[in-house]
């Protein structure tokens, strides 16, 4: 009995870690998707390098960028 409720109690942690990743995953994908928008919007299409710039992104970089958009006078200044 004691096995079974260790056991459910791992798995259980298990499951809520690989949630918390996979929505930690999606929070980060729908952050690129809105400032590739924003930057298209601002700047027009994207340089393939710009592109896989934002794609690979790190949560800091895009808040750096998502403030840096809004007043940038080029795309270059606003993935600084």
């Amino acid at each position: 009995p004691d096995t079974q409720k260790t056991m459910t109690t791992i798995e259980e942690r298990l499951l809520a870690e690989g949630e918390a990743e996979g929505e930690a995953k999606g929070e980060v994908k729908g952050r690129i998707h809105t400032l590739r928008a924003q930057l298209e919007v601002r700047f027009g299409a994207l340089p393939a390098d710009a592109i896989a710039r934002v794609n690979q992104a790190t949560p800091a970089d895009l808040d750096r960028w998502t403030r840096l958009v809004l007043t940038a006078p080029t795309l270059r200044d606003a993935l600084a």
